[in-house]
């Protein structure tokens, strides 16, 4: 009997199927193996556009629709401010830069359109609140953007300022005088003495021949 080993045969299964040809002549299935001419778009660099992004999903005017996309992606929405997606309309910028200061009460007048010293004023209370400066004293559109990065600044109440006291006068107050005592009348004049009764006069009777005197 012998010992030695015995090999086994292992057999593999040959398969009996043939490629079968596909669109274009190829069998299926196929690797195609060589290289690719290179295109000029293959690789290009994607641009972001430069101007205002068209059908802008949130309006500038929508004050929580900006603050929500804001809280969500700081980042895009600072990228989104940048490129110009939320300014209004060149004719709207005014007014639309009113009805923001004003919302900050930054702006007391009223909203008319017309960028005059009150609105100049209300950007300097809002850019002086900040801490920075105003990068333009004409409505422009920097000053829109800044607002919509910052729209959380309340100014304070401008008071009116106190009435002037009236000034004192240094003409010193006359005293009033006391009042007259009244003047007593005069004493009316004593009434003149009566005259004295003449003496009689004496007459002599010349056919008298008596000294007899009447």
């Amino acid at each position: 009997m012998s010992l030695a080993p015995r090999s086994a045969t292992l057999q593999t299964p040959v398969s009996t199927s043939r490629p079968v040809p596909g669109a274009g002549g190829l069998p299926r299935p196929s690797i195609i193996v060589g290289e690719i001419a290179p295109t000029e778009a293959s690789f290009g660099t994607a641009t972001e556009p430069t101007g205002p992004i068209e059908g802008s999903f949130v309006e500038y005017s929508d004050v929580e629709g900006r603050r929500a996309l804001r809280d969500d992606d700081p980042e895009f929405f600072a990228t989104l401010v940048a490129s110009g997606a939320f300014d209004p309309p060149e004719e709207e910028l005014v007014i639309a830069l009113q009805t923001e200061l004003a919302r900050m009460n930054c702006y007391t007048a009223g909203i008319d359109g017309d960028w005059g010293p009150g609105s100049r004023a209300a950007a300097g209370r809002y850019f002086q609140e900040l801490g920075t400066g105003s990068p333009s004293q004409d409505p422009d559109v920097s000053i829109f953007r800044q607002i919509m990065l910052r729209d959380d600044v309340t100014c304070p109440v401008v008071r009116a300022a106190p009435a002037p006291a009236p000034r004192a006068t240094s003409t010193p107050r006359r005293s009033t005088p006391a009042p007259a005592a009244p003047r007593q009348a005069a004493p009316a004049p004593a009434p003149a003495p009566a005259p004295a009764p003449t003496a009689p006069s004496r007459t002599i009777n010349r056919n008298v021949g008596t000294g007899v005197f009447r």
